[in-house]
């Protein structure tokens, strides 16, 4: 997948999305999503135009591969969700014209996401979220106690739905600092002190959810 901060310049091919089915096809043995996509308003490090059509591309092959989205967004709610639910919307209306007799080929009607690196605030955006069955990653952000980091989000995650749920490290970055003494660089071995973390937001013994949501992982990632 395509990045938002390289958008731009992954446009410059003007057969990218032939170019993205392509990879995916010939690596189907290993290729579990598309992405890592979305909208990253916060840098811009690529034009915000053409972030919006590389992730509307990618978002549409998606659909057509008939493989889920990891998803990244940052400072651009309104406009991400905006793209699911456009394109979405076009996918139901293809899928209603073709209702009679669709091979089992055919392109998903509803996109299929997760949020990768979750660190939303608000309940009204993790509602929006929830309501376009998106997933949701949740990382060493929910343990960082500085003013202005992980507060916010530790407050919310209990709010997702357990069976979207998922953990990951997002390694070398997001430290979780509930490691002592706290390492310099993240790595995957880390991960189940994010896990303990979240358990404990969720009032659940770290086993039965780290059984929980690796079995959502799985599901997901069709694994």
């Amino acid at each position: 997948g395509v990045h938002p901060h390289d958008a731009t310049r992954a446009l410059e091919n003007p057969n990218l999305a032939n170019t993205l089915e392509s990879l995916v096809t010939s690596n189907r043995d290993v290729v579990a999503a598309v992405g890592e996509c979305g909208l990253d308003y916060d840098r811009n490090f690529s034009a915000p135009s053409d972030q919006l059509k590389a992730f509307e591309l990618q978002c549409e092959l998606s659909l057509r591969v008939r493989l889920p989205l990891f998803l990244h967004e940052r400072a651009a709610h309104e406009a991400f969700v905006g793209v699911l639910e456009k394109v979405n919307a076009k996918a139901a209306s293809a899928a209603g014209a073709a209702s009679n007799g669709v091979p089992s080929e055919a392109p998903w009607s509803a996109l299929r996401g997760v949020l990768h690196c979750y660190t939303g605030e608000k309940a009204d955006e993790l509602a929006r979220c929830v309501g376009l069955g998106l997933h949701f990653g949740i990382t060493g952000w929910v343990v960082d106690e500085r003013p202005g980091r992980g507060a916010g989000l530790a407050a919310l995650v209990p709010s997702i739905p357990l069976d979207r749920l998922m953990v990951e490290t997002d390694a070398p970055f997001l430290v979780p600092r509930n490691v002592k003494p706290t390492p310099k660089v993240n790595t995957p071995a880390l991960l189940p002190h994010v896990a303990k973390a979240v358990a404990d937001l969720y009032g659940m013994d770290a086993k039965e959810f780290g059984a929980a949501t690796t079995r959502n992982a799985k599901a997901f990632f069709g694994l």
